[in-house]
């Protein structure tokens, strides 16, 4: 029995190009943010390596706070900042 979704799922104004299902957690990849939304956006340094631009949004709490190295790399499936459990990843694509 899959849970309900607590939340209604949106990409940032982006319709997802792909989609892919890690175990239980479904993964969504949108293109580059439109211009509105990028513009709104500086540039998010990653919070593990603090090296590489952050491009993973973490649902439900969107969190965007790791880079794509950094989320296949988490041993725990919490957000980093708040340890909201993740049920939806949403990566951008540069």
């Amino acid at each position: 029995m899959s849970p309900l979704p607590l939340y209604e799922p949106q990409y940032f104004g982006q319709e997802p190009i792909g989609t892919e299902n890690d175990g239980d957690m479904p993964i969504v990849y949108v293109g580059r943010q439109n211009e509105e939304v990028e513009n709104m956006r500086e540039i998010i340094v990653c919070v593990t390596c603090l090296n590489e631009e952050s491009n993973v949004v973490l649902r439900p709490c969107n969190h965007t706070c790791l880079c794509g190295a950094c989320y296949e790399g988490l041993t725990r499936l919490v957000c980093p900042l708040c340890r909201e459990f993740i049920r939806e990843i949403v990566v951008f694509l540069s």
